[in-house]
C-alpha cells in the first residue's frame, strides 16, 4: 500500500504544480502527521490553499480529501508497532473515567453500525451458502484473530461437521493441503498490522483453486486479492488492541444465518452436541 501512494505520487509529480509539489513533498516526509491532519490543518502546515489540497487529491484520483486520508491511516497502521499504538491513546489524567469509558462503548457501535450499513448482502449470503454446502469448512487466523478464529469454528462445529481450526501455520499445514483441497472452503481473518503467514497461506490455497473467503479491514488489504468473497469491516481504528465487536457481530449473523440454511440438519446436530456435552459433563448446568 505504502508503495503504491508513493508511486502515484512520483508518477504524478510532473503534472502537479508548485503549490502540488509542496504537497506531495510534505507527504513523503511527514505520511505518520498527514494521516490525522484535517484537511485545513494540511493547508495550514503546507501553506497552500484547501482548493488547491482538493485539487491535489482530484489528480491522485481521490474524489475528496477524506479518501487519500484513509489511504495515509491505513499505511500508518501497517507500520505502527503495539508501543506506537499505545501512545496515541488518551492517557491524561482525568476525573470523568467513565466518559472515556463512554468513548470507547461508542466507537464499537459506530463501527458495527458502519458495517451494517455497508454489507453486501449478496457477498453475505454467498459465505453463508459456502459454508453451509461445502464439504469442508477451514477456519484460520493468527496472531490477534486467531479469537475470531476458534469463535467462529466453535459455533459451525455445533451446526455442521468436517470443521477444521487453523491458528498456527507450519509446514505440517502446507503437508495437509490434500484433507481440504476438494469441495472445502477456507475462511480467513487478517487485519492490521496483517500476518505475514495468514497472506501467504491463503495465497497458496488461492493459487490451488481453493475457494476462499476473508475477513478484512478494507478493499486495499494484501488479503483482499487472495480472496474469492470479502467482507469488508471498517474497525479504522490505530489501537494497541484490535476493536473486534463488529467482527464478533458478523460472526454471529453469519453462524446463524448458516444454521437457518438447513434447520432439521442444525436440530440434529445441535441434539448430538447436547448428548455429547451431557455425557462428558461439559458445563456445570446451573
Amino acid at each position: 500500500m505504502e508503495e503504491k501512494l508513493f508511486e502515484l505520487l512520483k508518477e504524478k509529480n510532473d503534472i502537479f504544480t508548485p503549490n502540488q509539489k509542496k504537497i506531495a513533498d510534505y507527504l513523503y516526509k511527514n505520511p505518520d502527521k498527514a494521516s490525522f491532519m484535517t484537511i485545513t490543518g494540511l493547508s495550514n502546515v503546507t501553506s497552500v490553499s484547501e482548493s488547491t489540497i482538493t485539487r491535489f487529491c482530484s489528480a491522485l484520483g481521490f474524489k475528496k480529501y477524506s479518501q487519500l486520508q484513509k489511504e495515509l491511516q491505513k499505511l500508518f497502521q501497517l507500520k505502527l508497532s503495539s508501543v506506537d499504538r499505545f501512545k496515541l491513546i488518551d492517557r491524561s489524567e482525568s476525573s470523568n473515567q467513565k466518559e472515556k469509558i463512554k468513548k470507547i462503548f461508542e466507537e464499537d457501535v459506530n463501527i458495527i453500525n458502519r458495517l451494517y450499513e455497508t454489507l453486501n448482502i449478496k457477498t453475505f449470503n454467498l459465505i453463508v451458502s459456502l459454508l453451509s454446502q461445502k464439504n469442508k469448512v477451514l477456519i484460520t487466523g493468527c496472531e490477534a484473530s486467531a479469537c475470531l478464529a476458534e469463535y467462529l469454528a466453535c459455533n459451525l462445529r455445533k451446526i455442521r461437521k468436517n470443521v477444521f481450526l487453523v491458528t498456527e501455520i507450519n509446514d505440517k499445514i502446507y503437508n495437509q493441503y490434500g484433507i481440504y483441497k476438494e469441495n472445502a472452503v477456507v475462511l480467513a481473518f487478517a487485519f492490521p498490522r496483517y500476518p505475514r503467514k495468514i497472506i501467504e497461506f491463503t495465497e497458496f490455497l488461492h493459487t490451488r483453486k481453493t475457494a476462499v473467503i476473508g475477513i478484512t479491514d478494507g478493499i486495499t488489504s494484501p488479503l483482499t486479492n487472495k480472496c474469492d468473497s470479502v467482507v469488508v469491516v471498517p474497525i479504522g481504528k490505530t489501537a494497541f488492541i484490535d476493536p473486534y465487536a463488529a467482527v464478533f457481530t458478523l460472526l454471529n449473523a453469519i453462524s446463524i444465518e448458516v444454521a437457518r440454511k438447513n434447520p432439521s440438519k442444525t436440530q440434529d446436530s445441535l441434539e448430538d452436541f447436547e448428548k455429547i456435552s451431557e455425557q462428558n459433563s461439559t458445563f456445570i448446568g446451573l
